[in-house]
C-alpha cells in the first residue's frame, strides 16, 4: 500500500491543530480558575456556533467563484479546501496559511495563480 504525500501532510496538519488546540486549552484551565470573574453569556456563543456553517458556506462559495477560470471545482472540493485553510491558518501568524491550505486542493499547475486569486479574494473582502 503506498501513501501519498498530501495524505500524510493533510494528517499532520490536522493533528497538529488538534494538539495546539488542545495544549491552549490546558493552558488556560491550569492557570487556576481562569472564568471566576466571568459570567456565562450563551447567547452570544450560541449565535456565533449557529453561524458558522453559513460563513463556511460564503466562503465556500467565495473560493469556487475565485478559483472557476482555473480549475471547476465542486462545493464539496471547495469546502474542504476553505476548512484546509481555515486549520493551517490557526497554526499560523496573521492567517498566512490561509493560502497553503486552500491551494492544496488545487492542481499543482494552478497553485501559484490560486494563491494569487486568494490573496485578491482577502484583499477585496477586506476593502469591501
Amino acid at each position: 500500500m503506498r501513501i501519498k504525500t498530501g495524505t500524510v501532510l493533510r494528517w499532520a496538519v490536522a493533528a497538529l491543530s488538534l494538539a495546539f488546540i488542545g495544549w491552549k486549552v490546558y493552558a488556560q484551565l491550569s492557570d487556576g480558575e481562569p472564568f471566576a470573574d466571568c459570567r456565562p453569556a450563551f447567547g452570544p456563543l450560541l449565535a456565533a456556533v449557529a453561524l458558522m456553517p453559513i460563513n463556511w458556506l460564503l466562503e465556500t462559495r467565495k473560493w469556487q467563484a475565485l478559483t472557476s477560470n482555473l480549475q471547476q471545482l465542486t462545493l464539496w472540493q471547495s469546502l474542504k479546501s476553505v476548512l484546509s485553510g481555515l486549520a493551517v491558518s490557526m497554526l499560523t501568524p496573521n492567517r498566512v496559511g490561509d493560502f497553503a491550505g486552500r491551494i492544496a486542493w488545487l492542481k499543482p499547475e494552478n497553485r501559484t495563480t490560486g494563491t494569487m486569486s486568494a490573496f485578491v479574494g482577502s484583499c477585496a473582502q477586506m476593502i469591501a
